[in-house]
């Protein structure tokens, strides 16, 4: 018998991430995806970026104005590199704002949780759970608002159980929680808090109901 609770939860976005426009190659409307891809354009000092999409049905693109004549000394390095490295997390926030402003203030994108028990309290015998986590579209939100969420506790408890060593990362540490989440991770939660078992439990009651 193993030792382990195992509890598996898989990130799903509920974000839109086309956008409807009419085609130049179609000649019609269709529906745009982002490419994850950005185009940048330095004049001067100055600096326009786009995020580039393409049509679902043939693959004209387009590019989406992210950012216009922006002083290139008013960017923060951060976001410029991520703009020139293609990063997909800011890709895809940008793709979810309706707004896509680079650099502007914007909601975390919303998901959804899909959970399942692949091995529960009954079969196990050991003081410890582990906890799997995927995210297979690489929606980029927070480990720990993904932790409130699923348990449906607020973020300061999450914080105050990572600190007591309740929720741990293997090969991690406490800044994981506060990073986005990767397409795979896995957390060992100490079975000794009640509460906190029962609130992983509940969440899967939820979503199986």
């Amino acid at each position: 018998m193993s030792s382990l609770i195992r509890v598996e939860w898989t990130l799903v976005s509920k974000a839109r991430l086309t956008v409807a426009r009419p085609c130049g190659r179609c000649g019609q409307l269709r529906q745009f995806a982002s490419t994850n891809k950005f185009r940048l354009n330095a004049n001067g000092s100055r600096l326009d970026a786009w995020l580039i999409y393409a049509c679902q049905s043939c693959g004209h693109r387009w590019n989406r104005e992210v950012m216009k004549r922006k002083p290139v000394s008013a960017v923060p390095s951060d976001l410029l590199s991520a703009l020139q490295a293609n990063d997909r997390a800011l890709a895809e926030v940008l793709a979810a704002d309706p707004a896509g402003r680079a650099g502007s203030p914007h909601e975390p994108p919303e998901f959804d949780l899909q959970m399942r028990v692949v091995q529960s309290r009954a079969q196990a015998d050991g003081r410890a759970a582990v906890l799997c986590i995927r995210n297979p579209g690489r929606v980029p939100v927070r480990l720990d608002r993904i932790l409130s969420a699923g348990l449906g506790l607020p973020r300061r408890d999450i914080k105050c159980l990572v600190k007591s060593g309740d929720l741990t990362v293997p090969g991690g540490s406490r800044n994981t929680f506060r990073k986005a989440l990767p397409p795979y991770l896995e957390l060992m939660i100490n079975t000794e808090d009640h509460p906190l078992i029962d609130a992983l439990f509940a969440g899967c009651s939820k979503a199986s109901g």
